[in-house]
Order: structure tokens, then C-alpha cells, then sequence
């Protein structure tokens, strides 16, 4: 998920009831490895983001479902089913390549560390949240 720098089986294990509103902001709970819950404010920017999708998709009438879903087959309509990891990097590589992005493992390693260092230096040296870079 964008400006979190979560891990991409923590952000797809995500319920709708795990994005909420806490002193006027919108926090998110992660479920990590070893049953770790890590609930945090997001960015506002992903507010808007994520606030748009629960709404365009009518998810907030499911707050149990899964936040991220597959598309169902033929009728292009969101199914109850979670998106699996490989499905979501299938769908990171679709959009790569339209962007005209390199697909090399070493290519996304760079940019990921890139990212990272462009991270650290804008939050002034500081690193608020975890960050998975594939290696």
C-alpha cells in the first residue's frame, strides 16, 4: 500500500473495518507475521485514496469482507474473495509494464531501494515504519 511501506501480505489481509477514523484521521490495522496488529495514521493523501475506493466499491456495507478483492470473471464486479498475492503482483507488473518500466528483478530491487533512500531523506533520517525491500 502506498506510503505505508508495509508488507504486501499484511495490506491484503486487511478487513474494510481496518481502515478507520481516529481523532478526525484515518488509521489503518495491520496484521502482521506472528499475529502482530500494528495500527497506525496514514498519510493524507492515502486518506482520500482509500476513502474514494470503500466508497466507489460499497464496501462500507461489508466491514468484515476483505478491503482488497478479486474481479469476478466476465461481469467485471468485485467478488468476496481476497486478492492473493500473486494476483496483486500479476496486477504491479501489468501496470509496470504500461508505465514502460523495466521488469528485471534488479531493475524493482533498485527502484525499491531508491524509494527507500528518498524516504529516509525526506523524513529527515528518521524511519517511521517498517520498510520490506525485496532483495
Amino acid at each position: 500500500m502506498a506510503y505505508s511501506f508495509a508488507r504486501i501480505g499484511a495490506v491484503l489481509s486487511m478487513k474494510v473495518e481496518d481502515v478507520f477514523i481516529q481523532n478526525r484521521r484515518l488509521w489503518v490495522r495491520l496484521h502482521d507475521k506472528g499475529g502482530k496488529q500494528h495500527e497506525m495514521p496514514r498519510h493524507h493523501d492515502l486518506d482520500a485514496y482509500l476513502q474514494a475506493y470503500i466508497d466507489s466499491c460499497g464496501l462500507a456495507d461489508a466491514p468484515k469482507g476483505p478491503l482488497f478483492r478479486t474481479i469476478g470473471r466476465g461481469n467485471d464486479q468485485l467478488t468476496t474473495t481476497p486478492l492473493t498475492q500473486p494476483n496483486a503482483y500479476a496486477m504491479v507488473r501489468r501496470r509496470a509494464a504500461a508505465a514502460l518500466i523495466p521488469r528485471s528483478r534488479n531493475a524493482m530491487a533498485s527502484a525499491a531501494k531508491q524509494a527507500q533512500t528518498a524516504f529516509t531523506t525526506k523524513s529527515g533520517g528518521e524511519i517511521v515504519s517498517e520498510i520490506d525491500v525485496a532483495s
